[in-house]
């Protein structure tokens, strides 16, 4: 019993420490291409928004590599949620807010 309980705590901790994601309006295009192939274009978006920040990062050598520890959330910026939405539109898709 006390197995169950901290693993059912751990499953919670880690649930909250994913990053954040766009959520989608359901149009037709979210329901041509599926939820699978929606996932991994707000993974491919997401990604080049990443890589964004890290080109900028290595060009300001006054800046830290930010750390992480076990339970460290991966972050967006405001801009770089921009980023993400205007990638996912020209797509074809509706963001509408992030979780």
């Amino acid at each position: 019993m006390r197995l169950r309980i901290i693993f059912a705590t751990i499953l919670m901790v880690t649930a909250g420490c994913g990053s954040s994601r766009p959520e989608l309006y359901p149009n037709d295009h979210v329901r041509q291409v599926g939820g699978d192939a929606a996932e991994r274009d707000i993974d491919d978006c997401v990604a080049q928004a990443e890589r964004s920040r890290a080109e900028i990062n290595r060009e300001a050598t006054d800046l830290e590599p930010p750390e992480k520890g076990l339970f460290a959330r991966s972050t967006l910026s405001e801009a770089q949620k921009a980023f993400v939405n205007k990638c996912l539109r020209e797509k074809g898709y509706e963001p509408m807010a992030w979780d």
